[in-house]
């Protein structure tokens, strides 16, 4: 998943927003599920793996062999690649879920970022909320920009964690001077009806930067 507007009107909905149901109703909690001792911030990554985004369509299609057995091999490339494919046939997060994990713990900081997001799109349960958040932290840290807005975004809104705006709308003016993209969008979308002028300045600077989302048609 390449997180989207949409995506993001949806991760900082409120209470409402956790208890609503997904596409195909209540997850079935299994192994994956989460609990305090268990999150995939304490797996992430120390040093990341680069990525190349090799993969072709062709290659990665929902189900495709060559996507999957390479990511069973170890391949984090693949492993985003099969997700995405998974995701633009129309999948809720649940499929991709484990996808995006595998390339998490095979140091795709894009796929823990991706990981947590899913949590948005689904009936989390608090816990849940909680460590998708501490992964965006994470993933922030490692300057990884999806991250860096959903983290900033969590801040500003109280999800997952306690609400703090301030610190939340210097996370994401940090992250949106030194990275663009994503987090300039969550800013904006914070000060746009207080500001609207500085909130346009800064969809050009997520266009600028390779948003395609924030450009203007």
């Amino acid at each position: 998943m390449q997180i989207r507007l949409g995506s993001l009107v949806v991760f900082v909905c409120l209470s409402a927003c956790a208890s609503a149901p997904s596409r195909q109703g209540a997850p079935a909690r299994n192994a994956s599920s989460l609990s305090a001792q268990a999150c995939l911030a304490d797996a992430l990554p120390v040093a990341p793996a680069p990525q190349s985004f090799v993969w072709r369509d062709h290659e990665c299609g929902f189900g495709g062999p060559a996507c999957v057995g390479a990511c069973e091999a170890g391949d984090a490339d693949a492993c985003l690649a099969h997700a995405y494919a998974i995701e633009a046939a129309g999948h809720d997060a649940l499929r991709t879920r484990r996808w995006y994990e595998r390339a998490c713990r095979l140091g795709s900081l894009n796929g823990c970022t991706n990981w947590g997001a899913g949590f948005g799109t689904t009936d989390a349960t608090p816990g849940e909320l909680v460590c998708a958040t501490r992964v965006f932290e994470r993933t922030c840290a490692g300057r990884e920009p999806w991250g860096c807005g959903m983290w900033g975004m969590a801040l500003v809104y109280g999800r997952g964690i306690a609400a703090d705006a301030q610190r939340g709308l210097a996370v994401l003016d940090r992250a949106c001077r030194e990275l663009g993209h994503f987090p300039c969008v969550v800013l904006a979308t914070a000060i746009e009806e207080r500001d609207p002028e500085a909130a346009s300045a800064l969809y050009e600077r997520a266009c600028a930067t390779g948003y395609a989302d924030a450009c203007e048609p």
